[in-house]
């Protein structure tokens, strides 16, 4: 409309045969060239195309003349049929005016003479005046009476205050029971708020307090020191209908609602005395009213609980909720809480705000929007030396229904509060805890205050909510304090606290409360299995027993001993479980034989037959670690046993880089990744293993020979796999305790732990009836596989056995450890062994000198190995990232055409978020993982096997006193009570650090996951 009106302004000053003063003022319209937009002809054309907008802009303002004195006849004709009487004189002239006006309309109302001279004493209509009555309201400006087309409408402004007090813990309502005039001995019952006319033109704010002196008889300065106006309660309604006084007239009732809430403390302060109200007690009272036409009144007033008040008040709220959009039919069904529970939220305990937000579009709708301020607060306990949180497992209404919420500590602001005011009141009605207690026992932390802000549909309420959440934390200064024994503390316990008064409709509700594990530390939130917490739950009781056993009382009552007996018993306990594959698998038959009646013994063949059939025969646990032999001579790190080529260069450059880079090392071997890189590692053990070079390359150059050009499970894969475990071992200390022939047995199985795949996984061969799955139970089918291929190529010839050398014994170690690692990298057991590893470092016995300690670790570096691309730098991980979900989506491609249901994350129609997908395998998988190892960098200066003694003792290369893998000393009796925090470690600094780089980075480099799906 710009453009036109300064193509009118242009042309009425342009002249036909100069178009330059035109074109100056259309800027707007004009090209960079000076030609008008979409014109690029001769200046003719231009002043055609300004003459075209020139009779447009004519047209516009002729059509808006037309639009004006449309909008006059329309006034006009709606004045001719309305006829206000919003200020008639006093005389009988004007009412027989109005008397004839109604009749004109078909609206007859009775005058008080012919109710005289009726017999009957009742009015026509129950509860009808007449028109004397509305005479003097609209002469007193009480009301107005218009004639619209015809229709008699009656306006009228109602106030309606809810006057609220708090009378023994419940909120109760004033009403109006009855009123009775004094001038006529009239008495009208009902049972209503206070309510009164508004004149026309008043606020509604004078009329509140002119009514609250007139009526109720509280002056004003008796109203400003003990009520306090809730102005957010404020509602705005209005109604047409037949009213009970006037039931000939529609009535047009614009209704005014606020809340008004007595102060006692205010009261108390200001020496009032509330007796007159009925108050404190809540008891009846009466007022005298006198009117302005001098009658007198008499009001008999109640305290009532609010619910008959509410209704009336609910159901204009619901109405209020309709006019904005808000589905008020979906209020009380399903899991929706009831409209009376929002309103008693909104406008009575003032715990949620409702925002009206115009419609973008510029239309006079509105959508509401809820805003609700909540304190979480976090209640940390350190608890059997790990760190309990407290929160809110389950809620019992006042109707017997049960919630499960499973959330922090978490309370309501109300409109205006500060948190930090409130913290106290919501621990003493949620908790029960006093706030003298509080200030004993807690203590709050100042710097952990945290906001977050979101708006979301809101679960209890039909309507779009925004929550506004203010997050502190709270210590327990001393769990042990007796004032805690009753909120769970010190053993960490469930207990139950009651809000409020239970019983129907008193809004009361218990809540049970549980301490657990605190989010963050070393990340046991993740997963605990019952197997931990068996564990945790016994040193908590043998540390309850331990406290119990040290206090002065338990000894003059006699339980010294039954308390030393039990936790001798506790400790035995827990010494067994920390080893569990001890104390399930193992069974010392000659043990039990030996406790057999002497007649029933078995004979030493029968028994070693038992014992090797029947039981877990580990041979590495029989005859502990590795015994000394001619093949164990001291072991260095160096490369005088490989025969060196120009590429190995680049690798021994890179041996000890945690981000290697094996794709840019293919191009420089020429695909030979598995050969180059397992001869640089096993040609520095060749004199340990008594092979030669050649042999060594042989097996490696057939174990390559075995693995399949699949996108993701290749011999790349395995050469990284390789050597992320032995930077994970060496990081910890792993490597310089373990023996030679440990480490080789690392280096093989990390090398062999994949040969033979051929990229689908177990689930997808047990699914299809694979006949490797036939073959192995359905049990560890890729993973057995593995491990028997590789032995397969061990000892298929001399000429590739690395092992052949070694004494019998030797070789079944070696053996024993490629098996179990190789079986160790099946996922389907990762959280087990990660609990099991855990708590096995809890143990009391825990040490690098135990060989089974040592396997299970080494375990565990090639499971992080395995699945350690996720630490490895950004552009790395993104590659191994894109041929794991392509190696998925092919087998999800697969099942499709074989009719089987396609696999989670592997099918490729659907629309997965690549994105969140790969940050929650690195958050969920992989963290827990690295994280329980980062944990066990204390403490791992242990007594070493004898073959490495020697080597121990050498000076530790460069890059390990970088990456700080120094020993640390003993170890003391219990790892927990020992640890420290592993910020500083290699694991943690490192690894650890990638982890949560990269996680951030799969939400943050959308362009990355942009191409990777058009490339998938």
């Amino acid at each position: 409309s710009k453009c036109v009106r300064n193509a009118a302004d242009a042309g009425g000053a342009m002249r036909p045969r100069s178009p330059l003063p035109a074109a100056t003022n259309l800027s707007r319209c004009a090209t960079p060239s000076g030609n008008v937009a979409g014109t690029g002809g001769p200046p003719g054309a231009k002043v055609a195309v300004l003459q075209k907008i020139v009779s447009m802009q004519q047209e516009i303002s002729r059509l808006e003349v037309e639009v004006e004195e449309v909008h006059r006849q329309l006034e006009k004709e709606r004045a001719k049929n309305t006829v206000s009487f919003s200020h008639p004189s006093g005389d009988a002239e004007d009412l027989d005016r109005l008397a004839q006006q109604l009749s004109s309309a078909g609206v007859e109302l009775p005058r008080q003479e012919e109710l005289a001279m009726c017999a009957q004493s009742s009015r026509e209509g129950r509860g009808a005046k007449t028109l004397e009555d509305l005479h003097r309201e609209v002469r007193q400006s009480l009301s107005k009476v218009s004639i619209v087309s015809g229709e008699v409408l009656r306006s009228v402004d109602m106030l309606q205050i809810c006057l609220v007090c708090r009378i023994n813990g419940d909120y109760f309502c004033l009403l109006e029971r009855d009123c009775f005039d004094m001038s006529t001995s009239e008495r009208r019952g009902f049972t209503m708020p206070l309510r009164r006319k508004v004149r026309l033109g008043d606020d509604w704010r004078i009329t509140l307090r002119k009514t609250l002196e007139e009526k109720v008889c509280i002056d004003p300065e008796m109203q400003d020191a003990m009520l306090q106006v809730d102005e957010e309660s404020y509602i705005a309604s209005q109604t047409q209908e037949a009213s009970s006084d006037y039931p000939q007239l529609q009535t047009v009732t614009q209704l005014h609602q606020i809340v008004v809430r007595v102060n006692f403390k205010r009261a108390e302060r200001a020496n009032l005395s509330l007796d007159v109200l009925g108050l404190p007690g809540g008891h009846d009272f009466v007022t005298r009213e006198v009117c302005a036409d001098g009658r007198q009144r008499l009001h008999v007033w109640c305290w009532t609980n609010r619910e008959q008040e509410r209704l009336e008040l609910v159901g204009n709220f619901g109405k209020y909720l309709a006019a904005r959009g808000v589905d008020v039919s979906r209020f009380g069904k399903g899991a929706m809480k009831s409209l009376y529970q929002f309103y008693v939220e909104v406008h009575e305990h003032r715990e949620s705000t409702l925002q009206e937000l115009r419609d973008p579009a510029g239309s006079q709708k509105f959508e509401l929007l809820r805003t609700v301020s909540l304190l979480e607060v976090r209640v940390v306990a350190e608890v059997g030396f790990r760190k309990l949180m407290l929160t809110s497992s389950d809620q019992y209404l006042d109707d017997g229904r049960r919630r499960k919420v499973s959330q922090l500590f978490a309370y309501k602001l109300r409109y205006g509060e500060n948190w930090r005011d409130v913290m106290p009141r919501a621990f003493s009605e949620r908790l029960n805890m006093t706030e003298s207690i509080q200030k004993e026992v807690f203590e709050l932390d100042q710097e952990s205050e945290s906001y977050k802000e979101t708006i979301r549909w809101s679960t209890g309420y039909p309507i779009r909510t925004c929550y506004k959440v203010v997050t502190v934390t709270v210590r327990v200064k001393n769990p042990s304090h007796d004032a805690l024994h009753e909120f769970g503390l010190p053993d960490g316990s469930s207990f139950v606290s009651q809000e409020g008064r239970l019983g129907p409709n008193q809004r009361g509700r218990l809540h049970v409360w549980t301490w657990t594990s605190m989010e963050g530390e070393s990340r046991d939130h993740m997963f605990s299995t019952s197997y931990e917490e068996l564990c945790r739950t016994l040193q908590d009781v043998e540390d309850l027993v331990l406290q119990t056993t040290q206090l002065a009382q338990a000894e003059s009552l006699g339980l010294d001993a039954p308390l030393a007996q039990s936790l001798e018993k506790i400790q035995a306990c827990l010494a067994n479980i920390t080893d569990i594959d001890s104390m399930i698998g193992e069974v010392d038959m000659r043990a039990l034989d030996s406790k057999a009646d002497p007649s029933e013994r078995l004979t030493a063949d029968l028994m070693d037959f038992i014992v090797s059939n029947y039981t877990r025969n580990d041979t590495l646990a029989a005859r502990g670690h590795f015994t000394r032999t001619a093949s164990h001579v001291s072991c260095t790190d160096g490369s005088e046993d490989v025969q060196k080529r120009p590429s190995m260069d680049f690798i021994e450059a890179g041996i000890d880089d945690w981000g290697f880079d094996f794709f840019e090392m293919k191009t420089r071997v020429e695909g030979k990744i598995l050969q180059s890189y397992g001869a640089v590692l096993l040609g520095r053990f060749a004199n340990k293993l008594h092979c030669d070079t050649d042999v060594a390359r042989a097996f490696l150059d057939k174990l390559a020979s075995l693995y399949i050009d699949n996108p993701y499970h290749n011999a790349m894969h395995a050469a990284q796999t390789c050597h992320l475990a032995l930077w994970i071992s060496k990081s910890i200390s792993l490597y310089k305790v373990q023996s030679s022939l440990e480490r080789v047995s690392c280096i093989i199985a990390a090398l062999g732990h994949d040969v033979s795949h051929f990229g689908r996984n177990n689930a997808f061969c047990i699914s299809t009836l694979h006949p490797l799955a036939l073959v192995y139970n359905d049990h560890q089918v890729l993973e057995n596989m593995h491990a028997a291929t590789c032995f397969k190529v061990l000892y298929s010839s001399d000429s590739v056995n690395v092992l052949a050398a070694l004494a019998p014994q030797d070789r079944q170690q070696v053996r024993t450890q490629i098996v179990e690692g190789i079986l160790s990298t099946d996922m389907s057991e990762h959280f087990q062994a990660i609990s099991k590893f855990r708590v096995r470092l809890d143990g009391p016995d825990f040490t690098f000198e135990n060989p089974m300690d040592r396997r299970l670790l080494a375990q565990l570096c090639l499971k992080g190995g395995d699945i350690g691309h996720s630490t490895l730098p950004w552009g790395i991980h993104v590659q191994w990232s894109q041929r794991v979900v392509q190696e998925f989506l092919e087998q999800g491609d697969d099942e499709r055409r074989m009719g089987l249901p396609v696999s989670a994350m592997c099918d490729r129609q659907a629309s997965a978020d690549l994105g969140s997908s790969q940050r929650g395998f690195i958050t969920f998988v992989c963290l827990p993982l690295f994280e329980a190892l980062a944990s066990c960098t204390e403490g791992i200066a242990h007594p070493v096997p004898k073959d490495t003694a020697e080597e121990a003792s050498k000076p530790e290369s460069d890059e390990e006193q970088n990456m700080g893998m120094r020993p640390t000393g003993s170890a003391s009796s219990r790892w927990t009570a020992r640890r420290r925090e592993a910020a500083d470690t290699p694991v943690q600094k490192v690894l650890v650090t990638a982890l949560h780089a990269n996680a951030s980075r799969w939400l943050e480099d959308t362009a990355v996951v942009e191409r990777l799906r058009e490339e998938l």
